[in-house]
């Protein structure tokens, strides 16, 4: 037993999350808070884009219950390479099924849902207007510095209801 542990705690000090690719630059905190209609926009995608060609480094993140997304870069690192981005926003979402919503992906109902909705063809919809998923339309845009605070907050609009063919 006490061999496990001492495994276990070794393990523990090697670490066993994502390896830092060396040629990551240094990330700084950036988080970006979405209203739209005058409430928080919930699971919406922000990413930051910035003008370079042939970017390596998207920060992103998936907005809270709060509207606020914490950006990490390439899904995966906290924080963002510093320099100026155009933030971009996406959300969809889709008919409801005739299924009624999801249960609880632990339950053991969420299995026989799952194969049930499969069979849908739900029509899908885009939330967000166009532009601010577009780099060269949308009216947003940050500049992450290593000093200071990261934070904006930044309005889309009224929602729409586009359908993705």
């Amino acid at each position: 037993m006490k061999k496990i542990a001492l495994f276990l705690g070794l393990l523990g000090l090697a670490g066993c999350g994502p390896k830092v690719p060396p040629d990551l630059p240094k990330c700084y905190p950036c988080q970006i808070s979405v209203i739209q209609a005058g409430a928080p926009l919930v699971d919406a995608a922000v990413t930051l884009q910035s003008p370079e060609v042939g970017q390596r480094w998207f920060p992103m993140g998936t907005t809270d219950q709060t509207g606020t997304a914490v950006m990490f870069t390439n899904g995966r690192y906290p924080g963002a390479p510093a320099g100026v981005y155009k933030v971009l926003v996406f959300k969809g979402t889709s008919e409801p099924s005739r299924f009624g919503p999801s249960p609880p992906e632990d339950s053991p109902a969420y299995q026989t849902w799952l194969e049930r909705t499969s069979h849908e063809n739900l029509a899908e919809y885009i939330v967000v207007e166009l532009q601010y998923n577009d780099a060269k339309q949308t009216p947003h845009e940050i500049e992450v510095k290593s000093k200071g605070k990261n934070e904006m907050t930044i309005d889309v609009g009224q929602a729409v209801k586009i359908r993705i063919p």
